[in-house]
Parts: structure tokens; sequence; C-alpha cells
């Protein structure tokens, strides 16, 4: 019995040594692994620009409103409704901005 007793105190000091080897390590891999989840998290953000970024512009829809509230005009929304779609239809005909062009101004006279 007094083997046995010595065996349960053996046993229960290695395990305590072999916890107090691999916890430091076990505490640095979960750093590790949060700190690295975090880079990884900015850098996607940073590289898809993220949803709502300033200077993105107007949605088809908010055009649409502008357009029924009277703050557009027919041929300023047709202009940014072109814009728009150019945008995501990645065209090259879409007009570069939305705005008068020199063809729609009214001839000096």
């Amino acid at each position: 019995m007094n083997v046995g007793m010595q065996r349960s105190v053996v046993l229960a000091q290695a395990a305590e040594d072999l916890f107090g080897q691999v916890l430091p390590w076990l505490i640095m891999l979960l750093v590790g692994v949060v700190v690295g989840g975090a880079g990884i998290y900015l850098v996607r953000r940073m590289l898809q620009g993220g949803h709502g970024a300033p200077g993105e512009g107007f949605t088809l829809d908010e055009l649409r409103r502008m357009h029924a509230a009277g703050q557009l005009s027919d041929e300023e929304f047709e202009r940014a409704k072109a814009l728009i779609i150019g945008r995501v239809g990645g065209s090259a005909s879409a007009p570069n901005e939305i705005g008068p062009h020199d063809d729609d101004r009214e001839p000096r006279g």
C-alpha cells in the first residue's frame, strides 16, 4: 500500500511539472491565434474596402427616391443611373461624372 501511495505522489508531481511546462505554450498559442485572426480580419477588411466606405456614392435605390422626391431631374437621374450601372457592370462607356456636360450647355450668343 505504501508503494501505491508513492506512485500516486510521483504521478501527481509529474502531472504538475508537465502542466507547468505546457501551460505557457498553450497560452502563447492562444494569443497567437487571436492576434493572427485579428490581423487577417483587418487585412481582408482593407482589401475589400469595407461596406459603406466614405465616397462610395449613391445606390440606385437612393437615386430613385431622390428622383421621386424631385431632388433630381430626369436627365440627372439617367446620368447617375448610367454611372452606377457602369460601375457595377464594369462598363467603360458610362459617363465619368454626374453633372452638366459641354454639349448640354446652352450656346452663348
